[in-house]
């Protein structure tokens, strides 16, 4: 049913339109949670590669894609490529909005500072914890990714 969608999209508004991929990706998060996972990577591979050869490394979709497929790969065990994407994400949030925006820590700094710290990385997880945390006079205290980092940096 998923790909009739896409396919009927694809013909109807070629490849080079972002609704083909905002849709692939909303296809992709049911998947996902279905735990089809292999569908869910298929389409959020799509979609990122569509919104790239669209010319928008940066932009907000590519980057919600780049976390999406990041935690993915991390469900599937990916842990290499789930750091890959979470970089890639903090680093694109963090250029597009400003490391103290609202979104930049939530958007990657506390993921990757937990895929650091599942890989045993210890060193690069405090790094991007105290990342975090220097946000918190932007953001509030009170905000639930300042709280998690705190938690966490605790923990290491």
């Amino acid at each position: 049913m998923f790909r009739r969608a896409w396919a009927g999209l694809e013909r109807t508004v070629g490849q080079e339109d972002l609704a083909v991929y905002n849709t692939v990706f909303s296809l992709g998060v049911p998947c996902k949670e279905q735990s089809r996972l292999g569908e869910a990577e298929e389409m959020f591979r799509c979609c990122l590669q569509g919104y790239e050869n669209l010319s928008r490394p940066d932009s907000m979709e590519t980057l919600r894609t780049a976390r999406s497929l990041g935690r993915l790969y991390h469900t599937q065990g990916k842990l290499e490529e789930a750091v890959a994407m979470m970089q890639r994400t903090f680093e694109g949030f963090e250029k597009s909005l400003g490391p103290f925006h609202t979104s930049t820590p939530k958007a990657g700094g506390v993921h990757l500072a937990a895929l650091y710290t599942h890989g045993g990385k210890l060193a690069e997880a405090e790094k991007m914890y105290r990342l975090v945390l220097k946000g918190s006079k932007a953001i509030g205290l009170e905000h639930q990714f300042i709280n998690e980092a705190a938690y966490a940096l605790g923990k290491l």
